[in-house]
């Protein structure tokens, strides 16, 4: 969802719903919200890896960053996700 390197320079970091709208329909069920947790690697500016994880049963995302930060924007982007594709059911 967040890897820079595939996305146009104006729009990299930038949450687009109509880019990632498909991916519920390659998962068993075709529904993110039944599954028991959604693995998201991040890549930040080519450079580096992190992991956010969705626990859809505890209805928490928890970010996983080797270099202890935080990347509030990308955990924002994720919930704007899971909020559009609710909406979009």
């Amino acid at each position: 969802m967040f890897d820079d390197k595939n996305v146009n320079k104006k729009k990299r970091g930038k949450y687009d719903y109509n880019n990632v709208k498909t991916w519920s329909t390659k998962v068993p069920g075709k529904d993110i919200f039944n599954l028991k947790y959604i693995v998201c690697p991040i890549n930040l500016n080519n450079k580096h890896w992190t992991l956010a994880v969705i626990f859809a049963e505890e209805r928490q995302i928890r970010y996983y960053d080797s270099m202890g930060r935080t990347d509030q924007t990308k955990l924002e982007g994720l919930l704007r996700y899971l909020r559009d594709e609710h909406q979009a059911r």
